[in-house]
């Protein structure tokens, strides 16, 4: 069962969100039977303010997710000015992300969308859902509207009340729901989500990162000979973190402790908005003695801060964000050995109660404060059993999640949801039919000024690109889109059958999808009627072996080399068949990269196709146009023409993908010899050899 991730933000970006995709993903990929995890991200502005560009894993990194959106260049597609997604004013970016996400689950094959809050985000994925017949679930880990409500600013309260409005609607449609403590999940049930759907997959820990130190480390000291007690916090810096009452506290223990030989240092590590309001606190009342504010520690450090702790500080205060939702860095804390102090509010005696190892406190600086000097003269220990909130065993409970979706089918818009789909469609609709208008109107404009033999411009051509995959169909279609002129080219892949029934009859067409080779004949049989319209085909062909040792940036790296055996031997039969036609020729990839101009001559004198610029120097004009994911993905960025990936099959990273190709495709000696690029096997020989010897030890 493949089961697609969907986040606002992923890699590299670190915070609470991340932390917990990482963990659940990561746990889901290892422990969970028979799930097959893939991720995708949205193109909305990520809400962390911190990044670790070095953390990665297995299953988590920049090979490991897709972005659901388009490019210009290499850069992608941003959210418009006017915009405000948290408000459910994003129709622009709304609509390409649904679009996008659209096309990743249908080339991955997805059984199961599993999208994590905001609600821009999984009204999309949710829309996709329904649309495609698949069950969805929403994942709240907590109600992004809360910052707002509390607050005295009459617009902030309507803010948030509009935002959890929009979040219980989302959830009362998801074929199931997953949320992370209790008290959030009561509140989803008092707002119309049924209770049949609903399901509890608490925060956990990976206990192969952090786990205590191998050795106890000896007391420290400071420079005057005064044990020292190291208190430590890492958090995204808001309000909700009540930290202002912390570096007090931590400022009246320290002043208490100084006459007993103890010196106590309070350490919050992190970054965010609240940051030069609290380190204000910190200049303006000198207790720079006892805190320190180190800022963003990378994640991958973050077991050796623990470690280094004799306490873990949660000084979280009585909001209503805070109130149901359960943080993760405590459970990080203690599964490295650390004990911990926190505030008791509802979320963290949910998490926490029962413990020897956790005590609680109030949010006042006062009382935190008496509690600090508690533990200095008398600290109680670390290391109680943290195996009820490992990832491994609550990752789990995802098995009753996903057979709950199963069983409720796709997600049900309400009324006014489906009232809001079909504007975004209408939005959808007229912004194609304007660009339709606009292209048709240059086309017209074009084909005046025209000085093409009028002989030629009466006669409709339909190139069809088509033949092997990764043979620089793609690039090609962005250089006759970028450099030919008065020739209407229709973007990514798009079947030629399919927009036949739409050609105008007069003027020049391309569209590009390689699985047409197999179709060549109902192609051409579909313009047999037309006498003024045909098509031509253009096939794209490579070296077989770099071929079949080719991977496409948009699929993540789970998937390996790109081409199967069987499409290739099929598509090989196809290609034999169809270059014995008329009307084809062939474009060899490695002629496209070496020799552009070359084949842009090619069209000039096949179809008398008129030139703005040079295919040289596509990428130029190039850099302009907006891609899709798919695109954007195959041609790995829109740059420069080179043929550094020429022949890269001869890499030693290759060799074992060679060896088992010529085990398990016999045919692919005769296919180099049969497209001309070798004219014997002699090459196979060595590889040969090395499997022999592999198959007698």
């Amino acid at each position: 069962m493949k089961v697609l991730h969907v986040l606002n933000y992923g890699w590299p970006y670190i915070d609470g969100y991340t932390t917990r995709s990482i963990g659940l993903t990561n746990a889901q990929a290892l422990h969970l039977e028979g799930v097959d995890i893939h991720i995708a991200v949205s193109p909305f502005t990520p809400l962390a303010h911190g990044t670790d560009i070095n953390f990665k894993s297995d299953h988590w990194g920049p090979d490991r997710q897709l972005h659901a959106t388009r490019y210009q260049g290499k850069k992608a597609v941003s959210i418009r000015p006017w915009e405000r997604p948290a408000m459910g004013i994003s129709t622009s970016t709304s609509t390409m992300f649904a679009e996008e996400l659209s096309s990743i689950v249908r080339r991955l094959g997805v059984d199961i969308i599993h999208v994590h809050h905001p609600h821009y985000v999984a009204a999309m994925a949710l829309q996709v859902a329904s649309e495609l017949g698949l069950p969805a679930v929403y994942e709240l880990r907590c109600f992004n509207g809360y910052y707002d409500l509390g607050t005295i600013n009459p617009y902030r309260t309507l803010r948030g009340l509009w935002q959890n409005h929009l979040e219980f609607q989302l959830a009362r449609e998801a074929s199931a729901v997953v949320t992370i403590s209790d008290g959030l999940a009561a509140t989803l049930e008092q707002n119309g989500v049924a209770s049949d759907r609903l399901h509890v997959v608490r925060n956990s820990v990976d206990m192969s990162r952090f786990s205590p130190a191998k050795q106890p480390g000896e007391p420290e000291t400071d420079s005057h000979g005064r044990r020292k007690v190291r208190v430590g916090y890492a958090t995204t810096f808001e309000t909700m973190e009540n930290l202002d009452s912390a570096v007090r506290a931590a400022g009246i223990a320290h002043s208490l402790l100084l006459d007993e030989g103890i010196q106590l240092e309070l350490v919050i590590a992190g970054t965010g908005r609240d940051w030069p309001r609290i380190n204000a606190i910190v200049e303006t009342e000198a207790l720079g003695d006892c805190v320190v504010l180190p800022g963003m520690i990378p994640y991958s450090d973050m077991p050796e801060f623990y470690r280094s702790l004799d306490l873990f500080l949660v000084p979280r205060g009585d909001s209503l964000v805070a109130t149901d939702t359960t943080p993760l860095k405590p459970l990080e804390a203690l599964a490295c050995g650390v004990p911990l102090l926190a505030t008791g509010l509802p979320a963290m005696r949910e998490l926490l109660a029962n413990r020897s190892d956790v005590r609680f406190t109030d949010v006042d600086a006062a009382t935190m404060a008496s509690d600090l000097v508690a533990f200095a003269r008398n600290p109680w220990l670390g290391g109680d059993d943290m195996s009820e909130r490992s990832w491994a065993t609550e990752v789990q409970r995802y098995h009753d999640v996903y057979a709950c979706a199963l069983r409720h089918g796709p997600p049900q818009p309400g009324r006014r949801r489906q009232l809001a789909k079909s504007g975004i469609g209408l939005s959808r609709n007229l912004d194609r039919g304007i660009r339709s208008v606009a292209n048709n109107a240059k086309s017209l404009l074009q084909s005046r000024n025209s000085k093409v033999d009028n002989a030629v411009s009466n006669t409709s051509i339909h190139t069809v690109l088509c033949g092997f995959p990764r043979t620089g169909s793609t690039l090609l279609q962005l250089m006759a889109q970028s450099c030919l002129d008065d020739v209407r080219i229709f973007d990514g892949e798009v079947e030629a059958l399919d927009v036949i029934a739409h050609f105008s009859r007069s003027g020049r067409l391309l569209t590009k999808c390689p699985d047409d080779i197999l179709r060549v004949d109902q192609i051409a049989d579909a313009y047999a009627a037309h006498e003024s319209a045909h098509a031509e085909f253009v096939i794209t062909v490579r070296d077989p072996r770099d071929i079949l040792t080719s991977k496409h940036a948009a699929y993540t790296q789970a998937r390996g080399y790109y081409v199967t055996i069987d499409r290739m031997l099929a598509q090989w039969k196809a290609v034999r068949n169809a270059r014995q036609r008329q009307d084809t020729c062939i474009v060899r990839y490695e002629t496209l990269v070496t020799n552009p101009d070359q084949v842009q001559a090619l069209f000039l004198d096949k179809y008398q196709w008129p030139s703005l610029t040079d295919f040289a120097h596509y990428h130029e004009k190039a850099e302009t146009c907006v891609q899709d994911s798919m695109t954007h993905g195959a041609l790995g960025g829109v740059r420069p023409v080179d043929d550094e990936h020429l022949y890269r099959w001869r890499a030693d990273t290759h060799a074992l993908r060679i060896r088992e190709l010529l085990n398990d495709m016999p045919e692919l000696t005769d296919m180099c010899i049969d497209l001309g690029y070798e004219t014997n096997d002699h090459w196979a020989d060595s590889y040969r050899s090395c499997l022999e010897r592999e198959c007698q030890s």
